[in-house]
């Protein structure tokens, strides 16, 4: 009764790519050339550095009898695919690597990897536990458009047992059709039943698989008779839409198959030993169950001891959300109405969707784990039942408790008791959904956080060390700067890397080229970096301390080290080279500007449920808060939207800062957000600072299509005017430019006078007719304006995202004497690659940074044949 995560898996499995280059072919637009890419950067022009990544996740946890270690598994990705992971922790906590607990260890330093060939994608669902000690896992094996189940089975020292099917790894197809395997369970005769979906269907049926203890189908002849459906296989269609098993059961002798199906419903069906359907359960084995007019998920089933059968969930509650679901069914079927009084169960959180991805047992008692959703993420979520379906008032109070790991989102896809009584929720964590790192609680009887494990109650474990970076790219001293964060295992700390300008890793920069700074024992991550005029390197993002981010500001020297006050010879940075600021909810930087006068502006937003402001904070060129800034160094802005984000900042001339971003007033609708403040952090008002307002009272949106529109970068031309870049949702995402005069007014032509820039002073660019995504801005001289991201397309082989380019001309139309048609392409060979930075070398050679399948991906052009680009970043 291992969880199955069917609302997340499609986004963890095309999530988590990489970012940078520039250049390659596309049917949809013309390109250039290969030989603008630079031939003497890294041979070819693109880069893609090992200083990789890995992303960790759980689905499945089991407490080992007898010695209680707690197995969990799920997926890994790393060197372009996902992996089978399986990890053993002691019963403390800590990882089984052979020293922690003694005795042997599990895997290497606790883990067990798994690969099921090549460049297969492989997620792993669920696991079960044998009576010997082997340990069943079961998930998906998948090279698009192919997609089977996929079981493996490790030896208890977490190595795999090649008596099951040769080298301990089964595949299993229907007629070529796709499958996925999202649970499993192991019969008392050794026999291994894999539940999940079969789509030889349009919409997908029940599909259930059964192995011999060798790995072999159980076809009749395999394992000896009565075979288990057809050749091991067995189909139900519930006729409605889509059908998916994800949790299964096996109790006295039935097998009991729980998921959704029928029209949007919880859906279970219960068979007999040979895989037909058990016609004593609901007269033909199936039963559907609906909370209301919307989507039910069916996520795991629970047989009690006496039989009855209980499915958890999400159950529809209404105006698209879901709360905990539960119903519990008779064994003939029916509904059972002494469980709250008609079967069913819904139980609430914050309002928001939240649902069950596992139950199980603890004596009468049924606990439900998963997620509840607050108004800026999620929180692991459990709650205990007592018999007749009530919340258990002897469990925290009210019969339910949350967790927060400290980023924006946390589930938990399992849920085992301990022999004593203790209760440990595994999943993950992160800030992006699904999470990237393993999450694991344990809980006391009462729902209080077990301070034995870990040491609050809480582990975390990331998927290995390795690096994020390409968020902040520049050229310094002949030198390539990339900014971004390195996980350390346990957490993440910023990391800034040092490249030489043939690519190569600047072994004399820091450690081996990577320099790492940790702000405390929660992850660190920077998103935007500045360089001094005298070389210093300062780095901006956000740090967790406890549950809540503050903003996070570090700076280096020129040769990496912390500028403490020693290693650079001069006062130092704050407090040894780093700072922080807290605007009192969780606060992330994502832009950074040094003013001449060396003041450091960082900018981004400040969350605190359920709004989010802009906020400002510029610190003294030694780190301290310029409280000749607003009176205490920082400001927060709000533009009556429920979401404002702030992206990105500019100074102008006289000293003024524009800052950019989004305002969110509902889901699907936001706006570019600007504002514009006096030197002294005041409002630029038409009172505070003199002269004309900029826009209302300080601030101006501009919408594009009506949907949800957003500005990621900002730069002021030496007239004034004020370029901004982000993205426009209309049919598709799309690169966009506003350009406005100095009082905020769009330039349409006749507010500043000269021609319009694009349409009324907006202009949007396409690549593929798929999602597009803008993330930084270079303006140079002429006017031209430079931009850089994301650019996606379905191809027949599946998704794939490229490095995006755009050049345009003063007047916003682009510039066809870039590529051709002004856009430009780059990939590097992943599925998903994501541009996240620009930047300028002096000689004029253009430079991207981001990620491309883990790894940090950058690529370097030579200048246009027609363009002379000059060193004027101002991202």
């Amino acid at each position: 009764m291992q969880p199955s995560r069917l609302r997340r898996i499609l986004a963890v499995m095309v999530a988590l790519g990489t970012l940078l280059a520039l250049l390659a072919g596309s049917p949809a637009i013309s390109l250039s050339a290969a030989d603008e890419l630079d031939p003497t950067f890294h041979g070819d022009g693109k880069l893609l550095s090992g200083l990789d990544h890995e992303a960790i996740y759980a689905q499945a946890v089991v407490v080992q009898p007898g010695d209680q270690k707690i197995l969990v598994a799920g997926s890994a990705f790393g060197d372009g695919d996902w992996d089978f992971a399986l990890v053993r922790y002691c019963p403390d906590g800590s990882l089984d690597n052979g020293v922690n607990c003694g005795g042997p260890g599990f895997g290497t330093g606790g883990r067990a990897m798994t690969d099921f060939g090549g460049d297969f994608h492989d997620s792993a669902m669920d696991a079960a536990l044998q009576s010997d000690g082997k340990i069943v896992v079961a998930g998906t094996s998948s090279r698009y458009p192919q997609f089977d189940m996929a079981v493996a089975r490790y030896n208890p020292d977490g190595s795999l047992d090649t008596t099951f099917d040769g080298d301990g790894m089964v595949k299993v197809d229907f007629q070529n059709s796709d499958e996925r395997g999202y649970a499993v369970a192991v019969q008392p005769d050794g026999k291994i039943v894999v539940a999940g979906v079969s789509y030889i269907t349009t919409w997908g049926d029940f599909a259930l698989v059964r192995l011999c203890p060798n790995g072999a189908l159980d076809d009749g002849a395999n394992c000896g008779s009565p075979a288990f459906g057809a050749g091991g296989k067995v189909r139900t269609d519930f006729s409605g839409s889509a059908d998916w098993v994800s949790g299964v059961a096996v109790h006295a002798g039935k097998i009991i198959a729980g998921g959704s199906g029928g029209n949007k419903d919880f859906a279970v069906a219960r068979y007999n030993a040979n895989g037909s359907l058990d016609t004593s359960f609901s007269s033909d084995g199936k039963q559907t169950v609906s909370f209301g007019t919307g989507w039910d998920y069916g996520q795991d089933v629970v047989v009690q001891t006496d039989g009855k059968v209980i499915l958890a969930g999400g159950g529809y509650a209404g105006d698209w959300n879901t709360d905990f679901g539960l119903v519990r069914f008779n064994t003939n079927g029916t509904l059972d109405a002494s469980f709250s009084g008609d079967g069913k169960v819904l139980t609430e959180f914050f309002g928001s969707s939240d649902r069950i991805l596992s139950v199980t047992m603890q004596g009468n008692s049924v606990l439900a784990v998963g997620y509840a959703t607050h108004c800026y993420g999620e929180d692991l979520a459990i709650a205990r039942y007592d018999a007749a379906g009530s919340l258990d008032s002897s469990f925290d109070a009210d019969g339910k408790v949350t967790t927060n790991f400290g980023g924006y989102y946390a589930a938990a896809d399992a849920v085992a008791v301990q022999s004593n009584g203790k209760i440990v929720a595994a999943g993950s964590a992160g800030d992006e959904p699904g999470g990237d790192e393993i999450a694991v609680a344990r809980y006391n009887a009462n729902g209080s956080l077990d301070v034995a494990f870990g040491g609050d109650g809480k582990v975390t474990t990331g998927g290995g060390n390795g690096n994020h970076l390409g968020y902040g790219v520049a050229a310094a001293s002949g030198k390539i700067l990339v900014a971004g964060w390195a996980n350390n295992v346990n957490s993440d700390d910023f990391a800034l890397a040092r490249f030489d300008d043939d690519g190569g890793l600047d072994a004399g920069f820091a450690a081996g080229g990577v320099a790492t700074v940790d702000f405390n024992a929660g992850d660190d991550r920077a998103a935007a970096m500045a360089v001094q005029t005298d070389g210093k390197i300062v780095l901006a993002g956000h740090t967790l301390r406890g549950n809540n981010s503050d903003f996070a500001v570090t700076r280096y020297c020129p040769d990496g080290r912390p500028d403490n006050g020693t290693n650079c010879g001069s006062a130092g940075f704050g407090v040894g080279g780093k700072m922080t600021t807290d605007f009192g909810g969780n606060d992330y930087g994502a832009a950074v500007l040094i003013q001449p006068d060396g003041d450091i502006v960082v900018v981004g937003y400040t969350r605190s449920c359920p709004n989010s402001d802009f906020a400002v904070a510029r610190y003294n060129a030694d780190g301290s808060p310029d409280t000749s800034f607003d009176g205490d160094g920082k400001a927060t802005v709000d533009f009556s939207g429920r979401w404002d984000d702030g992206m990105g900042v500019a100074r102008q001339l006289d000293g003024k800062l524009v800052v950019v971003g989004m305002s969110r007033a509902t889901y699907d609708t936001a706006d570019f957000a600007l504002v514009r403040f006096c030197v002294d952090g005041k409002l630029d008002d038409g009172v505070n600072c003199g002269g004309p307002a900029f826009g209302v009272a300080g601030k101006t949106t501009t919408d594009f299509f009506g949907a949800a529109d957003g500005a990621t970068a900002v730069a002021v031309q030496k007239d004034g005017r004020i370029v901004v870049a982000g993205e426009a949702n209309g049919k598709s995402n799309d690169f966009a430019l506003a350009r406005y005069c100095p009082d905020g007014k769009l330039d349409d032509g006749a507010h500043c006078g000269g021609p319009a820039f694009g349409v009324g002073g907006k202009t949007t660019t396409d690549f593929f007719e798929r999602w597009d995504s803008l993330s930084a801005l270079v303006l140079l001289p002429q006017g031209k304006i430079l931009v850089g991201g994301t650019a996606s397309r379905d191809l027949d082989s599946g998704w794939d995202e490229d490095f995006a380019l755009a050049l345009y001309n003063q007047d916003g139309s682009l510039d066809s004497g870039f590529s051709e048609d002004g856009r430009e392409t780059a990939d590097f060979g992943a599925v998903e690659e994501h541009g996240n930075a620009l930047g300028l070398q002096a000689d004029g050679k253009i430079l991207i940074s981001g990620e491309s399948a883990g790894h940090l991906a950058m690529a370097r052009y030579l200048p246009s044949r027609t363009h002379a680009y000059l060193p004027m970043v101002l991202r």
